[in-house]
């Protein structure tokens, strides 16, 4: 309890008393690396918890809604021979399956690529280069080779560096049913690393910021005559972090940016140059009295 009060004090003054900042500089650097490292963990946990709701929901309808579209549109009499990298299909050629509306469908605010071409795969044995232009498809497979379309250039996969197999609906559904549950744990492997990330953020980017958050205060307290180590300075930075901190983890747990470029540094470096003032005035204050006494 002890200690959950002291760390309440710590982070209602580094928040609201510049005058606190007197007393930082006094303690151990340990002590705010200790009172950051919390602040840290807090702010990663908000963070986080704010975004595993979307990625959950978004992921799982996505991946729901994927395996629908490759299920349905699959047709029942369909069946894709390979054999010694050759592929031969049972349906008269060119066979031809349309882009799906989900896959052609761009947002609204959406910035403008090239066209989404008007079908997905199409089946010729005698198919080139070419005739990925002549069907507009994003795929191509012919006889021997997959072509496909991608980055305004075509890659091409070799059907002989495949096994052979055969496909058909029932295969098919066989196979989704094997790695739904693969499938189904998608999400919370992107959660895992969404929160690798987060805290990666925090305890890494964010302690290497904070070395030009100390620069800039260091020079800062050289105009003012304020002779500090810059591990002092760094302490300052760690203190006066918070209120930058706790605007950000806000902004994004309400999902409202702010757009304005490093207002995040110019916030923390103006919190720390107050609690400059408060140190330098502090120590002027202790001088004058130590020459005053008698």
């Amino acid at each position: 309890m002890k200690k959950l009060k002291a760390a309440i004090y710590v982070f209602i003054n580094s928040l609201t008393s510049p005058k606190y900042y007197q007393h930082i500089v006094e303690t151990r650097f340990s002590f705010s690396l200790k009172y950051f490292a919390v602040l840290a963990l807090i702010a990663s946990l908000i963070t986080f918890s704010s975004t595993v709701k979307p990625i959950t929901r978004d992921l799982s309808e996505g991946i729901g809604a994927l395996e629908t579209t490759v299920l349905s549109a699959y047709p029942k009499d369909l069946i894709i021979t390979l054999k010694s990298g050759e592929l031969s299909i049972n349906q008269p050629e060119p066979y031809i399956f349309v882009m799906p509306k989900d896959f052609a469908a761009e947002p609204e605010d959406a910035e403008p690529v090239a066209k989404t071409p008007s079908n997905f795969l199409v089946f010729d044995s005698n198919g080139t280069l070419n005739d990925l232009e002549k069907y507009d498809t994003l795929i191509l497979v012919n006889k021997t080779n997959i072509l496909v379309q991608s980055n305004n250039k075509v890659e091409v996969y070799p059907l002989k560096d495949y096994p052979d197999g055969e496909l058909t609906a029932e295969t098919l559904r066989s196979l989704a049913t094997e790695i739904r549950p693969f499938l189904k744990a998608i999400p919370y492997i992107v959660l895992g690393f969404a929160l690798l990330g987060t805290v990666l953020y925090y305890f890494g980017f964010r302690l290497a910021y904070l070395l030009i958050v100390s620069l800039l205060l260091m020079a800062f307290g050289a105009l003012r005559g304020l002779k500090l180590s810059f591990s002092k300075y760094y302490q300052v930075g760690l203190h006066a972090i918070t209120l930058p901190l706790i605007v950000e983890v806000l902004s994004d747990a309400f999902q409202y940016p702010i757009n304005y470029p490093y207002w995040f540094l110019m916030l923390n470096v103006l919190v720390g140059v107050i609690g400059i003032f408060y140190i330098k005035n502090g120590a002027a204050k202790s001088n004058v009295d130590a020459n005053t006494k008698p």
